[in-house]
């Protein structure tokens, strides 16, 4: 009762998180619970999987449901044209959540900031709004500067914005990525954001020789499923495949491999740490992850998702972990390579102080 009171007391935040894959619900996750820890009560918006991952991580709160930017990737590599022709229908989703935030303030006066995890129309220009993202510079190929022009748009909109890095660029996870000094408004680093940054390793017995944990969008997440099903079928040795995803088909993946739709943050944990070594996309959320938890992985990025390209010749150039083109994997040699890459040995958490983060919607520092 008394932290139900203490809520009360600091007020609402409306915290709204993108649905592309699950790392933007998966870290999310911690400031939604430093802001309870902190007396803030949050009210959560997303939709699709995402929201369905929050709905299960947070039951005791409240929920919005959003549009849909209805990120779609082509089976083809060459995503960029794919990518251009939705942007409309992702406008038009920017603009539905911009009026959903002025309506639901209007209505609900006890909500003192939003959160937005790159949801562009997710602000308000009449209460302290934040904007997080890793990505201040863009990788887009031929289109760096006109995505990046474009993105700053959007996140000038914002009162700060919030960056789930170092800033230090020897100690950064994103590299180029998170650092952007064509931002007009204040920037905040945070530091990796993991579900498991408070966690720690504890050593355990590898229960698993291989677990792959894929999400993202659709066909390319089914793409890489049925590849990893196909090598899997065969293995003699114990595997699992998180599918990340409720709506797929059911799997006939062989005797020896467990499968799990989606996996909680204990589940996972345990897929992590028990396993000698990962398959997954090399999205930054992962990545995260594993510098946390000290995984070595196989990275397969989406084809034609430039970002994870970046990240995953980043990591394979700096000798961490190996990479591999979903167009040309060969897991029995790919796997063996990826064994022999260290992954992240060390990791440092970066103390931020939460209360001094959340202050900005109580109106003691300025926007």
């Amino acid at each position: 009762m008394q932290l139900a009171s203490q809520m009360q007391n600091s007020g609402k935040i409306l915290f709204g998180v993108l649905n592309w894959g699950l790392g933007h619900a998966t870290r999310s996750a911690i400031l939604i619970k430093k802001l309870a820890e902190s007396s803030w009560e949050p009210i959560i918006a997303s939709d699709g999987e995402a929201l369905l991952y929050l709905k299960n991580q947070f039951p005791q709160y409240s929920f919005l449901e959003l549009p849909s930017y209805h990120i779609a990737y082509s089976k083809h590599s060459n995503q960029l044209g794919i990518v251009f022709r939705q942007l409309p229908a992702i406008y038009g989703a920017v603009s539905k959540e911009k009026e959903i935030v002025r309506v639901f303030i209007r209505e609900n006066p006890s909500v003192k900031g939003v959160i937005s995890d790159n949801r562009l129309g997710f602000y308000h220009p009449g209460v302290p709004s934040v904007y997080i993202t890793h990505q201040l510079n863009l990788q887009a190929g031929w289109l760096n500067g006109l995505a990046s022009r474009s993105h700053r748009f959007f996140i000038h909109r914002f009162s700060e914005c919030w960056v789930p890095d170092f800033e230090d660029p020897l100690k950064s996870l994103a590299g180029k990525l998170s650092k952007g000094s064509d931002i007009q408004i204040p920037l905040k680093y945070l530091g990796p954001l993991s579900r498991f940054s408070e966690t720690g390793v504890i050593p355990v017995k590898k229960k698993y020789l291989y677990s792959a944990v894929l999400s993202g969008p659709e066909p390319q997440r089914s793409i890489l499923e049925r590849k990893v099903v196909d090598f899997f079928s065969d293995s003699k040795e114990p595997c699992v495949l998180v599918r990340g995803t409720k709506k797929a088909t059911v799997l006939n993946a062989g005797t020896n491999v467990k499968v799990i739709d989606m996996a909680g943050t204990e589940e996972l944990y345990d897929v992590i740490t028990s396993s000698k070594l990962l398959i997954s996309r090399s999205g930054y959320s992962s990545i995260m992850d594993y510098y946390y938890l000290q995984a070595k992985a196989l990275l397969i990025p989406t084809p034609g998702q430039t970002e994870q390209e970046y990240l995953a010749q980043r990591l394979r150039d700096k000798k961490l972990f190996y990479s591999s083109d979903q167009k040309k994997l060969n897991f029995a040699e790919d796997l063996k390579k990826a064994m022999s890459y260290s992954g992240f040995r060390s990791f440092e958490s970066k103390i931020t102080s939460w209360e001094e983060l959340f202050s900005l919607f109580e109106g003691k520092r300025k926007c």
